[in-house]
């Protein structure tokens, strides 16, 4: 005899289940801003100055160094994915509000 279990989604929301309803939140918070981001640097390399196929090229290239800094981050230092993650946000929105400053004192 076998018994099926089934999942109810919605009994993470209405549950005993305050952790798990927390990480889920964040996870539908952060997941769509992270891909925006991403697919939105990565699709507008086409309005920089210059050839576009070498800007795609050198667009592409910079995620090799990003992958092989967590794979070695994961499996060297053994501080997780979730550390990682927080520090790699952290240090984007960072850079992101600095080139957002340079660019105002530029014009």
């Amino acid at each position: 005899f076998i018994e099926v279990i089934f999942f109810k989604p919605l009994k993470v929301f209405t549950g005993p289940y305050p952790k798990l309803r927390r990480r889920m939140v964040a996870i539908i918070l952060t997941w769509p801003i992270n891909s925006g981001v991403y697919y939105g640097i990565t699709l507008n390399a086409k309005n920089l100055s210059g050839n576009f196929y070498l800007n795609l090229l050198i667009s592409g290239l910079i995620e090799i160094p990003a992958i092989l800094f967590v794979i070695f981050s994961i499996s060297k230092w053994e501080i997780g994915r979730k550390k990682i993650l927080m520090f790699t946000f952290a240090l984007c929105a960072g850079l992101m509000g600095l080139i957002a400053a340079i660019q105002v004192h530029i014009e």
